[in-house]
This record gives C-alpha cells, structure tokens and sequence, in this order.
C-alpha cells in the first residue's frame, strides 16, 4: 500500500464519496459491455458457418469515394469506403462482410478494455483515498498504449489484411490524430500522477 501525507478528514471523505459513487455506474457500464463484447464475438464465428448466398455487397460511387454496402441477411448494413474495390467484394460478400465485422468486434473491445481500465481506477482511489498509486499510474500507462495500439490495428494493418485479401487499396493511415491524441492523453496522466506520486514519497521522507 503506498504511503502518502495525510489530507484532512473532510477532503478523504469527499473523495472517497465520490468514487463510491461513480464506480458502480461504471462497473454496470463495463458489465453491459463486456456482455455486448462476448455476443458480437459469438455472433461473428457464427458468421462463419452461414451459407454465402445470405450475404450481398453493393457498390457505388459517392463523390469521389466508391461505397460499398455489405449485408448479411439483408440487414446489418455496414459502408465501407475506399480508395479503390475489387470486384472480389461483389463475388466474395461473405468473406468481406466477416472481416468488416471484426472491425465493430475490435472497436467493442476497446470500449471495454478502457472501461475495465476506468472502473479499476476510481476503485483504487476509492480504496486508498489518493489518486497517487503505482497502480494508477499503470491504469493510466496502459490505457494510452493500448488506445495507440488499437489505432495502428485499425488503420494499418486492417487495411493490409483486406488488401492481402483481394478486395481492393484501402487508404493506410499512419498517423492517426484521434488514437494518438487519446493515448498520448492518457500517457500523460501515468507521468503527471507518477511524478506527483514521487513528490509524495519524498514528501513523506521528510517528515
């Protein structure tokens, strides 16, 4: 357990009142999520064994974009936009409406990875009444590089995939302002609570 100062008795009730309270909102969100994570998962290998005539792909062009609508069943609809398709969309619906759904699973993921993130977090505030814990520190660390990580799957190696797979040049962003402004946030955080978390410690070994 880390070791801190002491604040006033009011600001410990404060803070842990308001973690209290914000972490079950937060565990039932993680619980919704995490559930809705395990039905995509599911829904997605049982994609698999669907016969390909349930599947269609349309596509047009929009602008200066081509569109491509993928169906399953004729419904869940998703656009893909790119940079130049392949006929093998057309001929290869199913193929190319399962990798799009990885897509959306990935995307679940994240929301859950940062939420599991989240709730462990005020927990731990909750737990010890300060926010300079090595444990938070390493919420925070962990948060920004699995966001920056997410961000390259998504916009790198995604469209490698699906270019490998012959359904055409999908346009391959290396630097992704929303990914790495968002991990590079919450990298911050682990270096600002860490420092202060060091203050602390020297603080202590002063008094």
């Amino acid at each position: 357990m880390f070791r801190g100062t002491i604040p006033q008795t009011s600001t410990i009730n404060s803070l842990k009142t308001r973690c209290d309270t914000i972490t079950p909102v937060i565990n039932i969100a993680f619980i919704f999520t995490s559930l809705f994570l395990i039905a995509q998962i599911i829904y997605w290998i049982v994609l698999f064994t669907k016969p390909s005539c349930d599947f269609s792909c349309d596509v047009f062009k929009s602008g200066e974009d081509i569109v491509a609508i993928s169906r399953y069943a004729k419904q869940g609809t998703m656009i893909i936009v790119n940079q130049k398709i392949s006929e093998s969309v057309v001929t290869s619906p199913k193929a190319f409406y399962i990798l799009n759904y990885f897509r959306k699973v990935l995307c679940q993921g994240l929301v859950a990875v940062l939420l599991y993130y989240t709730k462990e977090l005020f927990g731990t505030v909750a737990r010890y009444c300060t926010p300079f814990q090595e444990s938070v520190v390493q919420y925070f660390y962990n948060s920004g590089w699995i966001t920056i990580l997410w961000g390259v799957i998504i916009n790198v190696f995604y469209p490698i995939i699906a270019e490998f797979l012959g359904f055409g040049k999908y346009s391959i962003t290396f630097f992704d302002f929303r990914t790495i402004m968002l991990g590079g946030i919450l990298l911050s955080f682990s270096y600002i609570f860490g420092y202060g978390m060091t203050l602390q410690i020297e603080s202590d070994g002063t008094l």
